[in-house]
């Protein structure tokens, strides 16, 4: 599969601009990618993104992030420089 190829300062950007379009989500942010030395077996070169919360707003975003990172893990991978 074909991803587009984005620094991690993009990338961050882009997760940051979809999670911002949902309420429930709005005090939370992703802070770093952790990206991977080599491909995972989907064809991926990052695994995971950090997410900061309020105390009172982990448990309500966790799933929209997850739904976030699982979708950008299918259409963007890491410049590796």
């Amino acid at each position: 599969m074909f991803r587009t190829v984005l620094t991690q300062i993009e990338l961050l950007q882009r997760l940051n601009d979809d999670l911002a379009q949902h309420d429930v989500c709005k005090d939370c942010s992703f802070t770093f990618i952790v990206q991977l030395a080599g491909y995972d077996a989907d064809g991926c070169n990052w695994s995971s993104a950090n997410l900061t919360c309020s105390e009172t707003q982990i448990g309500s975003c966790l799933p929209t992030a997850d739904t976030i990172i699982r979708n950008a893990k299918s259409l963007f991978n890491i410049r590796e420089d």
